[in-house]
């Protein structure tokens, strides 16, 4: 039932009744309080205003009776008029006196109406006692006669001063119970407030108990079940069953402690999630790196391979080359040959004619290589394309280097049976140099022969030459490809590094995930104490 009050409307309630008691307390307090004073006061008006003054009077009253006897007694002596005028003063001054006081008396007001009728009945006595025995007593002192005095003033004096002083014992009489019931009525006042500042205590005390009971059930016990959340989700539970509460300032706590440990779940969830899937997005890129390491090896060992060949073909062109030179060399032999033996030139007409057909045959020979040199150029070129793009490890490039070592192995077959026909044609020619001083008129046709032939072995050079350009560009080529292969092995292994250093970290966050139990059904989950 406690728990259901809020914390503010509790408190409230107990300031309003702490409040509400304390006015009651005070309230009580002042009207006892003012009772008291009013009844002190009365009491004090009775026997300190009106009480002693009467007292006052009838003390005057008793020395004016004793001043005239004095003077009585100063007649009979008979003294001197001054001493008998100073004792009639003194009786005159008592008599002031006590009708000074009588008349301060009547001004005072009367607290109650039978107060009111004793001092009338007071006052009425005074003044019969004043006109009807003090004064003739002293108007016989002035007249110095003794014996009135004492047989008829005395008496009366006597009898009037009895009755006066009879209602001034009525109106003490009357004036002590008022006293009497003025401080039982005070004594009644604190009784009855110290009966209310006991039960006011006891209500304290029970709102206090209850203020405690209050405080421990509304607020002590629902903050020792927050720090027991705390506690658990501090060990890493985060599948506590906080219950339903209510309306409450706590209630509200409990709320927002369960919302904050469902977004914290649901936070733990989502790294879990993001690390698994860094985790096997890490383990995707290290596989691709291993697998596209293997690939960049195997095409360095393609391009390596590549590279050899090339090497090959770079040596057969230069073989080529020399073998050319070497024609020409021989077919300068051959011209100087002819021009020393001329004499024997009709001879070797025949000769020449053999020498004619293996120049066509060379010629055929030259225009094959011519094609191979071409084919050559554009498979160089082929493989500088496939070298720039790599693709699928150099196996393109591998076809061209296959046909370039083709192409390659055909230019130098044909080099040789060049070489055979101009051996061939040495031997013609000296055979040819025995008759050619017999036919002079040809020899300027051989010589032109002779000069076509060289024309044909320069050709024949320079396509080796631009052969062996083509095969240095293709190997620049490869060298920048093997480079570029290098920067990607080194790559790799860096990105192989890069991703092994991400799915350490990955399992590491997962690790530390795990210390975080989501898992409803676990039996590491604890439940939420109620």
């Amino acid at each position: 039932m406690l728990e259901k009050i809020k914390i503010k409307n509790g408190l409230y309630c107990v300031i309003a009744v702490f409040v509400l008691l304390l006015l009651s307390i005070c309230t009580f307090s002042l009207y006892s309080s003012m009772q008291s004073n009013l009844s002190i006061r009365k009491v004090s008006s009775i026997d300190g205003e009106q009480l002693i003054p009467l007292y006052s009077a009838y003390s005057e009253m008793l020395n004016a009776r004793l001043a005239g006897i004095n003077v009585a007694l100063a007649i009979e002596e008979k003294k001197d008029n001054a001493t008998i005028d100073a004792a009639l003063n003194r009786l005159n001054g008592y008599i002031n006196a006590a009708n000074s006081t009588m008349t301060e008396l009547r001004n005072m007001p009367a607290l109650t109406s039978q107060g009111r009728a004793l001092r009338g009945e007071i006052d009425d006595a005074f003044n019969d006692y004043m006109n009807n025995a003090v004064a003739p007593m002293l108007t016989a002192l002035r007249e110095r006669n003794v014996e009135r005095f004492y047989t008829t003033l005395v008496p009366s004096a006597l009898e009037k001063g009895a009755t006066f002083r009879q209602k001034l014992t009525q109106f003490v009489t009357f004036a002590q119970g008022i006293g009497h019931e003025e401080i039982a009525q005070a004594d009644s006042f604190y009784q009855q407030t110290l009966t209310a500042l006991i039960a006011t205590l006891i209500v304290v005390l029970l709102i206090s108990l209850f203020t405690l009971k209050f405080i421990r059930t509304v607020v002590l016990t629902p903050m020792q079940k927050v720090r027991t959340y705390f506690g658990m989700m501090e060990q890493g539970v985060l599948t506590l069953d906080i219950p339903p509460q209510h309306n409450t300032e706590m209630g509200g706590l409990m709320i927002s402690l369960k919302d904050m440990q469902q977004a914290f779940r649901k936070i733990v969830l989502d790294v879990r999630d993001s690390a698994g899937s860094v985790a096997a997005g890490a383990e995707q890129i290290s596989a691709a790196n291993r697998d596209f390491a293997a690939r960049t090896e195997a095409q360095a060992s393609s391009v390596e391979q590549t590279a050899a060949s090339m090497e090959q073909i770079t040596a057969s062109v230069q073989e080529n080359t020399a073998n050319t030179s070497k024609a020409m060399t021989l077919t300068n032999s051959v011209a100087t040959l002819a021009e020393k033996n001329a004499s024997n030139f009709s001879q070797m007409i025949e000769r020449i004619q053999h020498i004619a057909d293996s120049s066509n045959k060379i010629n055929d020979i030259i225009s094959i290589m011519d094609g191979i040199a071409f084919q050559t150029n554009i498979l160089a070129l082929n493989a500088a394309v496939e070298a720039a793009r790599a693709g699928e490890a150099g196996k393109g490039f591998a076809v061209v280097a296959s046909e370039v070592r083709s192409l390659a192995q055909r230019s130098a077959g044909s080099a040789r049976e060049i070489k055979e026909l101009i051996e061939k044609t040495a031997n013609e020619i000296a055979q040819g140099e025995k008759v050619a001083s017999l036919s002079t008129q040809d020899m300027t046709r051989l010589m032109d022969e002779i000069k076509r032939v060289n024309e044909f072995m320069a050709d024949i050079s320079m396509a080796s030459s631009e052969q062996a350009k083509g095969i240095e560009q293709v190997n620049t080529a490869i060298t920048l490809l093997e480079q570029a292969s290098q920067q990607n092995a080194a790559l790799v292994e860096e990105s192989a590094s890069a991703s092994s250093s991400l799915h350490e970290q990955a399992k590491n966050l997962d690790g530390t995930m795990t210390f975080f139990n989501l898992n409803d059904n676990s039996p590491l989950a604890i439940a939420a104490p109620r």
